[in-house]
């Protein structure tokens, strides 16, 4: 190799280490750009904070896909969320009390803590969900599919549970 071979790839090597340090440092150092999006008005906050979080009260949302949405803490008091896919979603903490839900699919959901008091989940699909401390208190889960959903520790009150089977109701409140 000749010697101005030689001052070429160091030249070479030095940007190539010059440009991976500059891509790393921007990596590290600049913000994320949030993946925010809006649907029917409801701007949905991609990662939730205790101060930051999802806000739709009585927002209408049929059809819509939250597939693995984190929805954390989010207030959907009253939300229409029929056939809504929100399979795998977190919604732990979240408040749904009053929302409707009718035919939603809400297969390995987490509701763990979530406030469905009141709420419509008629025909909704919660199989595999985690609704372990939930408040379903008054809800309607006529004919939902509630395979392998956890209720443990769940507050069931007045909750409409006709033709529903092959939940664990274990530690779950009734009276």
């Amino acid at each position: 190799m000749t010697v101005a071979a030689r001052v070429r790839a160091r030249r070479f090597g030095a940007w190539f280490v010059a440009m991976a340090l500059a891509i790393a440092w921007s990596v590290i150092l600049l913000p994320t750009a949030s993946a925010d999006k809006t649907i029917n008005g409801c701007t949905i906050v991609d990662n939730p904070t205790p101060t930051r979080i999802t806000t739709c009260q009585g927002a209408d949302l049929p059809n819509v896909d939250l597939n693995l949405a984190n929805l954390a803490g989010a207030s959907l008091f009253g939300t229409r969320l029929n056939i809504a896919t929100l399979q795998g979603a977190v919604l732990t903490r979240a408040d749904l009390s009053g929302a409707n839900l009718i035919f939603a699919n809400l297969f390995g959901a987490n509701l763990t803590s979530a406030n469905l008091s009141g709420a419509t989940l008629i025909a909704a699909n919660l199989t595999d969900a985690n609704l372990t401390f939930a408040d379903l208190t008054g809800a309607n889960l006529e004919d939902a599919q509630l395979s392998g959903a956890n209720f443990n520790g769940a507050d069931l009150r007045g909750a409409n549970l006709a033709n529903v089977q092959g939940a664990n109701f274990a530690n779950a409140r009734f009276i």
